[in-house]
């Protein structure tokens, strides 16, 4: 009796995988079983305001240095990839917030933000994936000028850069 109780077990765990697999399959934004990694290109301020033309495969990276440079800039746009708590508790001065989690919530708002800005987008730190998807997804959207600052909000609060606060 008991061994019949782990066959069904084991059978509905069977079918809830094949279901979901074959769900995500058919699904018009199915996720990636295996994420491929990103080939990451770190960018020198020359080249950004050089305009240079960005490969879409390619996601452009840049230092702190670099970034401390861009920011103020009037033609530059500082996003913060976070979730919204975390950016209304503090961020880059200026930034905006493009929540990775939240994307497709807003894709018509970001659809027309001004293409032709400079878009540095981060998230906590190196080790934060989120800025590189929301790099992505700004990059389908035919934005082209999208760099990734790496090292993120931990960087620059540690390096005690202008932060603001939406409380």
């Amino acid at each position: 009796m008991q061994k019949q109780h782990y066959i069904n077990i084991l059978f509905i765990i069977l079918l809830s995988i094949v279901t979901a697999l074959a769900y995500n399959y058919l699904r018009k934004d199915s996720l990636e079983l295996i994420r491929k990694a990103s080939e990451l290109k770190e960018t020198g301020l020359q080249e950004i305001l050089d305009a240079a033309s960005i490969s879409s495969d390619t996601i452009n990276t840049i230092s702190l240095a670099t970034t401390i440079q861009l920011h103020g800039k009037e033609n530059v746009v500082f996003v913060d990839a976070r979730d919204n708590w975390d950016f209304g508790v503090m961020h880059i001065k200026g930034a905006i917030n493009v929540p990775e989690f939240s994307f497709e919530e807003y894709i018509d708002k970001y659809s027309k933000m001004d293409k032709s800005k400079i878009y540095v987008i981060y998230c906590d730190a190196d080790d934060c994936d989120q800025s590189k998807r929301v790099a992505k997804y700004l990059m389908e959207l035919s934005f082209k000028q999208i760099y990734v600052f790496v090292d993120g909000w931990q960087a620059w609060l540690q390096n005690n850069l202008p932060v603001e606060s939406d409380e």
